[in-house]
């Protein structure tokens, strides 16, 4: 099977929305093995979180979960992609940890929702899991090696089935 790479951006800057458009209507006509998508819809707000923008992060924060909620039932209504898809959402570093004892360090650990097959129904983990830590898992799940990811890197196993 032949892999590539494809890139799309959307004409609107952040429009979770038209990003939704086309990445259902891609997904329909080329029906990829692996899919990675950033919502840009939620824009961090600053860290000295002034009210004016804790609200207004949390009003992008529930636009992204609808827009989060399509995909998936996307996912389950298309006959390629339904109970044969696994499904990861993640924070970009952190941002979503906020309490007093919370580094710098402790921000680079990710807040991850993941259902689908290969994925534990009802698991909380309370490993400290970190963006390189996404590539040896999707490697582990497609079954493809990840020859260029450090040894030192783990694979989420705790949340997988297999």
């Amino acid at each position: 099977e032949d892999f590539a790479a494809t890139c799309v951006f959307t004409k609107e800057e952040n429009s979770d929305e038209e990003l939704y458009n086309t990445l259902v209507s891609y997904m329909k006509a080329n029906h990829p093995s692996l899919v990675f998508v950033i919502l840009g819809g939620a824009q961090s707000f600053n860290k000295i979180k002034r009210p004016e923008e804790v609200t207004r992060y949390r009003k992008q924060l529930k636009e992204m979960d609808k827009n989060i909620y399509k995909i998936w039932q996307f996912i389950q209504t298309d006959t390629h992609y339904k109970d044969n898809t696994d499904f990861f959402f993640l924070n970009d570093h952190g941002d979503l940890i906020d309490h007093e004892d919370c580094d710098d360090e402790c921000k680079r650990y990710l807040v991850i929702f993941a259902l689908g097959p290969d994925i534990k129904k009802k698991y909380t983990s309370d490993k400290k899991w970190r963006q390189v830590n996404i590539c040896p898992t999707v490697g582990a799940i497609l079954n493809f090696p990840t020859p260029f990811v450090p040894k030192k890197i783990k694979i989420m196993n705790d949340i997988l089935i297999k």
